[in-house]
């Protein structure tokens, strides 16, 4: 398995769509496995090629990033972002 970098992650062909796979399990293979989050902080949601994603991440400068990868998921025309953050580290700067 090949590792990649974050800047790697942001390009637009970062994920790529298998055959016979559902958005939603795209997108939720990204949130688990991409990012490691725990399945039961986040919820995915997907209407019509939009992905409203919901819940808690650990911090805020996983907001955009996550973000960022749902989008570049083939097929993908919007991603609501109804997410929350335990911890602000954008702040502390």
């Amino acid at each position: 398995m090949r590792h990649r970098s974050v800047a790697d992650l942001m390009t637009p062909t970062a994920v790529s769509v298998v055959p016979g796979t559902t958005f939603k399990e795209i997108v939720e293979d990204v949130v688990t496995h991409t990012l490691r989050l725990s399945p039961p902080a986040l919820s995915v949601e997907v209407a019509d090629g939009r992905v409203t994603l919901s819940g808690t991440v650990r911090r805020r400068s996983l907001v955009p990033v996550l973000l960022r990868l749902c989008n570049s998921v083939d097929g993908v025309v919007g991603v609501v972002d109804r997410l929350t953050y335990e911890d602000d580290d954008l702040s502390r700067k």
